[in-house]
């Protein structure tokens, strides 16, 4: 089965699915998604209601995951 992940359209709480893929500090399924097209949103930031602003590689240093945050900055590369 083929689906189409619209990479750049937050959803109703501003995160794509690589920010619930870093949130879930599951590194396989966050670098399968930068491969098919997810790499253009990894310096994105999300924008809540309260003013705050997180990136990928935020929520991935807040979550206290060393090997995400190596997988992100991968991608940045």
């Amino acid at each position: 089965m083929r689906f189409q992940v619209c990479f750049s359209d937050p959803d109703s709480h501003c995160w794509t699915p690589l920010m619930y893929g870093v949130w879930s500090n599951d590194v396989k399924l966050v670098r399968e998604l930068c491969r098919v097209g997810g790499r253009s949103v990894v310096n994105d930031m999300d924008r809540r209601g309260n003013g705050t602003q997180w990136c990928p590689l935020a929520v991935a240093v807040v979550r206290s995951s060393t090997e995400m945050v190596h997988a992100l900055l991968e991608m940045l590369s």
